[in-house]
């Protein structure tokens, strides 16, 4: 593992990668640390277990997939597969309800407006 991080630092301060690609493995460790960290917050706030599984099933194959990217040199075709998945339950009524997402080549799939 000691040999894998150092390559990933080594990768980091290589002038001669892309900055997009260090730019994804950067904000990918940001990802993962905010996901180790989800899981003890998950149980403390008593989230129910099933949202706290899905957040360490997704910290595994996050992690792997971060991994083979890496380890294969697989960055620029692994940044167009991660994709993020949000559903949130709006428990009171509202008229209106605002989102933004903002990024380099994104895109808004299978939408789903509930009345």
């Amino acid at each position: 593992m000691g040999k894998l991080i150092r390559r990933i630092n080594e990768y980091m301060y290589d002038s001669s990668v892309d900055i997009k690609d260090r730019t994804f493995m950067l904000f990918s460790i940001a990802v993962l640390a905010a996901l180790f960290l989800a899981i003890p917050f998950g149980l403390i706030m008593q989230e129910p277990l099933s949202a706290t599984v899905s957040t360490f099933i997704g910290l595994v194959f996050f992690v792997l997939y971060v991994i083979y990217a890496f380890t294969q040199k697989r960055i620029k075709s692994a940044k167009i597969i991660i994709s993020i998945k949000s559903t949130t339950d709006i428990k009171v009524p509202v008229d209106k309800i605002y989102v933004a997402l903002s990024g380099d080549q994104c895109a808004i799939t299978n939408i789903r407006i509930y009345s």
